[in-house]
């Protein structure tokens, strides 16, 4: 049933539409070949996962930063950027936001993320380093006017809880359900 609907929605796409989603498929992949590539030469890591391989984007986003994480301004060495020192983050949690695309996505480390539990990225600042407040919007500004994250991830990265749109997470449930 939901590849049917998938199918249908796909086919209402002009032809040029479908011509510039599979070029975006065939782009990720090549990008994705490629990072893998460099993770097993670099790395040293024979059979790198779709996870190392979303890590490794992670960090890259963070290279003009000197690849300092987003909430500590604490750079992420590249030899524990595969260790358990350092974890692909929800920055709104998936228990907020049933999401786990790219855009909700950021490394932080382990510790930190612990921290941070269930709060968004923005209120876990807002409270815990509540001095380093305007750094860190100026880290998320820096990142998104230099081209290095998107609208949707610099969004995230700026939203309080009691900004999620109401009935969010039901409303989100149900349009999941379909």
């Amino acid at each position: 049933e939901e590849i049917r609907i998938e199918l249908a929605r796909e086919l209402k796409k002009s032809a040029k539409e479908r011509a510039n989603m599979t070029k975006s498929i065939a782009d990720a992949t090549k990008r994705n070949e490629d990072f893998r590539k460099t993770i097993i030469k670099e790395f040293g890591i024979p059979n790198p996962t779709k996870s190392d391989v979303v890590r490794y984007r992670l960090w890259q986003e963070l290279a003009s930063r000197g690849h300092k994480d987003i909430f500590t301004n604490e750079e992420i060495k590249p030899q524990d950027l595969f260790s358990k020192k350092i974890d692909i983050e929800h920055i709104i949690p998936k228990a907020l936001l049933f999401d786990d695309s790219y855009s909700n996505k950021t490394l932080a480390f382990k510790k930190d993320n612990l921290k941070k539990a269930n709060r968004t990225a923005y209120d876990f600042i807002a409270t815990d380093y509540a001095q380093d407040l305007e750094n860190y919007l100026e880290r998320v500004e820096t990142l998104y006017k230099g081209g290095n994250i998107t609208r949707a991830k610099y969004k995230k990265l700026l939203m309080p809880q009691n900004k999620l749109p109401d009935g969010f997470i039901e409303r989100d449930l149900r349009n999941s359900q379909y």
